[in-house]
């Protein structure tokens, strides 16, 4: 389960939550839809990175969700680098050895490069030739460290990522709303 799962199913719960809450006006005098939007995204996420486990990586998607819903919430945008050390910083108070894991160092890594080729404005314009561009950047960018921890680098990756992540992105929200449902309607 990647930050791209999380952030998906935050950000469906956040659209969903204030759409439902903006329809009750005497509500929305008392509490701001934004604000209850945003408890519903951090609830949504915190769930979903339960059923994930709490995976080094989804613990490292799951605390920048929730400072960004913070900043929302204080009304503060952060820039991205205050973003990656906050989410850091919690990572590490969490676990402070999971700085000796290749997960620790690959997911913080690959966000970074992601957060430097939007910043820098490095991808192509076209969404299909950004995905392409994304993936080759990651696979060039992550082979020193996967080499580093794996004593091996492959050539594959990038395309098999092409064909993999998307089809994940499906497919994993699906089975964990199947195996939500399962639990209720057996």
């Amino acid at each position: 389960i990647s930050g791209l799962h999380i952030g998906l199913v935050a950000g469906f719960c956040f659209f969903m939550t204030g759409s439902i809450w903006a329809l009750f006006p005497k509500l929305t005098l008392r509490i701001p839809t934004v604000h209850v939007a945003s408890l519903s995204a951090a609830l949504a996420g915190i769930g979903y990175a339960a059923l994930a486990g709490f995976a080094l990586p989804t613990q490292r998607a799951l605390a920048m969700l929730l400072i960004v819903l913070l900043g929302v919430l204080l009304g503060q945008r952060l820039q991205a680098s205050r973003l990656m050390a906050w989410a850091l910083l919690l990572v590490l108070l969490l676990d402070p050895f999971s700085v000796a894991s290749a997960g620790f160092w690959l997911s913080f890594a690959a966000v970074a490069w992601i957060l430097y080729a939007l910043r820098a404005r490095l991808m192509p314009i076209s969404a299909w030739r950004a995905w392409l561009w994304l993936q080759l950047l990651l696979a060039c960018a992550l082979l020193p460290l996967t080499v580093f921890w794996f004593s091996e680098g492959s050539w594959l990756s990038p395309f098999v990522n092409l064909l993999l992540i998307p089809l994940f992105s499906v497919l994993v929200p699906i089975i964990l709303l199947a195996t939500i449902a399962a639990s209720v309607w057996p």
